[in-house]
């Protein structure tokens, strides 16, 4: 997407809002599909104009930029009871008006399918291929000077095996899950030599019901971490466990969640590197006040990857999503990350609070408002930096 486009692009926005607002009243706020035989795909996109107070992230040289991003959407469903598949893609596109360097082509591809076998055993498959970037002055990009501003790029495979044994009633639950997991950076080789990665991971968790409502659960997870071979870093390779227990609740519909916490331990190859262990958690919980409106919490502490000492990354993200009426939802999140590491240079808390509104101006178009601040603070001053993202657009849905 060339420079004119932009240009164009800016300029008929304001001409697209005007149609927009003028267009009937007719609305939705989910796509209808199309149907193809047994199955529907939901196609949709966004044009978005934004501007960005400090496109590098960093407290020495902030520099705002604007730009366009689009962001397409394709989604297959095929659903005949028992079994569901699904196919999505996803992408995100931006082109910024001063510097083409921080441009750049995201896209998402994800299969998901769940196969009912019979009313006990069910296997839920999972795939995943991304193509995707570090935002300026996060993870490895930090380690970037000033003349080297692009953009930290990476790809990301993933799959999941889930099979389940017991009835959704039964008293006691199986499950067994198989993972695979691999990241490897494509560009800027000086700071990403040595950090791409496999993992490989495998998780047993017995389920019991103490009430229709509420399953307590327990398991162990074990996986092995492998590197690239790098003469640059001091080889993370390990092995991890993680003993957990926890609960899986939901009560009258409007509150609900899920909840593992234990202690994991990663046991490093090399005897250079001290093993650690520590209290990890996942947790994800909601709750329905009235029809409209649902908050969400969700807290994941684990074992960072991206570090060169042993470290725990914590994130923790408040959300809150209301439907006001039929034509108009917003949804707001603050979300914590938060780097605890033997060194300082990797020590960093991030805090983001987002917001997102949307307004049905016809079943088929959205009016959508969208922005962000971000404030980071951290033991090296170079990577602490304020930052302001917000965007206006449209969405097209079919």
């Amino acid at each position: 997407m060339c420079k004119p486009l932009i240009g164009h692009t800016l300029r008929a926005l304001p001409v697209l809002l005007v149609i927009a607002f003028a267009v009937t009243k007719a609305h939705a706020n989910e796509g209808v599909g199309i149907s193809v035989g047994d199955s529907k795909i939901y196609p949709e996109v966004g044009v978005f104009y934004f501007n960005d107070s400090n496109i590098y992230s960093t407290r020495q040289n902030e520099r705002d930029d604007s730009g366009v991003n689009v962001r397409p959407q394709v989604r297959w469903v095929a659903d005949s009871g028992l079994n569901t598949l699904s196919l999505t893609y996803q992408g995100d596109i931006a082109r910024h008006n001063d510097d083409d360097t921080l441009d750049f082509d995201n896209h998402d591809i994800a299969f998901d399918g769940l196969l009912e076998f019979s009313s006990r055993s069910r296997l839920q498959l999972v795939a995943r291929k991304v193509f995707d970037h570090e935002p300026t002055n996060t993870g490895r990009s930090r380690f970037l000077d000033e003349e080297t501003p692009d953009l930290t790029e990476f790809e990301d495979t993933g799959f999941n095996a889930t099979f389940q044994y017991g009835a959704r009633t039964a008293k006691g639950g199986l499950e067994f899950s198989l993972e695979y997991a691999e990241r490897e950076y494509t560009n800027n080789e000086i700071v990403t030599d040595g950090y791409s990665f496999d993992r490989v991971t495998s998780r047993f968790t017995f389920s019991y019901a103490v009430s229709s409502a509420t399953r307590l659960t327990t398991g162990l997870e074990y996986a092995v971490f492998d590197s690239e071979e790098s003469s640059q870093r001091v080889s993370p390779d390990n092995n991890f466990y993680f003993l957990f227990g926890g609960a899986d609740w939901e009560i009258t519909g409007k509150t609900g969640g899920s909840v593992k916490l234990g202690v994991g331990a990663q046991d490093y190859d090399l005897d250079s590197r001290d093993d650690q262990s520590t209290l990890l958690v996942r947790a994800g919980t909601y709750w329905q006040p009235i029809k409209r409106a649902r908050l969400t919490l969700d807290v994941n502490r684990r074992f960072a990857t991206d570090t060169d000492s042993p470290s725990t990354t914590t994130n923790v993200t408040l959300g809150w999503r209301h439907r006001w009426s039929d034509r108009t939802n917003s949804t707001l999140r603050y979300i914590v990350a938060k780097t605890d590491s033997d060194t300082s240079v990797d020590n960093t808390t991030r805090q983001t609070f987002q917001a997102d509104m949307s307004y049905s101006l016809r079943r088929w178009l959205d009016l959508v408002l969208t922005g962000s601040t971000t404030t980071t603070s951290a033991d090296v001053q170079n990577d602490e930096f304020n930052r302001q993202w917000y965007g206006v657009g449209l969405k097209l849905k079919l």
